[in-house]
């Protein structure tokens, strides 16, 4: 059934996305530290990503331009006398889980890498998200943080696979013929990278950006959230 339904999807993103100008492109936020890839991937969970997500991220980087590592953001939240105090007055968001959340997730990268031989963070960093699998996120044990948000790190730290969104499991249900679950998206759409000798980073975007595109008004990002037509035409820079 898996070769079957993968075939599927082959037919449908030829049809759909025969050719890619802007392969070998990269989103804008990969460019960016580690502290930055951190907090766009936890503020990207159900939230607006033109609206919400690029404006925080890019005023972080600005005003805290020191700040780039997990390390460096893990202290300077726990500088603050409450997570929520770092996100109202760090992130102008308030959220009382998100600060929680933010914390974690830099917390367990940071445990990798003590534990990882390599020394320099981004080598380190991109040898967990292409390692990992996508079954990992189950011990992380996050709030909150399910397998979309631990596949969009993955992404955003250089894994070639999905975060399996609202677009990324619509797009292949419609294609399969079925309704299939976050899981057996990832795992179609990624088999279906490997058949058709495609980049499934580059199809998770080209699937999200065409699904976002058509209803601006209601596209969620990543986990959800909303993209307006200027940032998804700026996403890859």
């Amino acid at each position: 059934m898996w070769e079957r339904e993968a075939a599927a999807v082959v037919e449908a993103i030829t049809r759909d996305f025969p050719i890619d100008k802007d392969h070998g492109r990269v989103m804008w936020i990969s460019g960016q530290s580690s502290a930055a890839r951190v907090i766009d991937c936890v503020l990207s969970l159900n939230r607006n990503y033109a609206k919400v997500v690029v404006p925080r991220v890019q005023a972080f980087i600005t005003r805290f331009p020191k700040t780039k590592s997990c390390v460096e953001l893990a202290a300077m939240i726990v500088s603050c006398s409450s997570t929520q105090q770092f996100s109202k007055e760090m992130l102008r968001y308030n959220s009382p889980a998100f600060g929680d959340r933010l914390l974690a997730v830099p917390r367990y990268l940071i445990k990798y890498q003590q534990a990882s031989a390599a020394s320099a963070e981004e080598r380190c960093l991109r040898c967990w998200a292409t390692s990992s699998k996508p079954q990992d996120y189950l011990g992380l044990g996050i709030d909150g943080f399910g397998l979309a948000g631990f596949q969009y790190l993955r992404v955003l730290f250089g894994a070639d696979t999905s975060k399996p969104d609202i677009y990324i499991i619509r797009y292949i249900s419609k294609a399969v013929g079925r309704n299939v679950s976050a899981m057996n998206a990832l795992m179609i759409l990624e088999r279906a990278g490997l058949m058709a000798s495609r980049s499934v980073r580059r199809l998770d975007y080209l699937i999200w950006n065409a699904g976002a595109a058509s209803k601006p008004e209601r596209a969620p990002r990543c986990c959800g959230g909303a993209a307006s037509t200027a940032v998804l035409r700026g996403a890859l820079a």
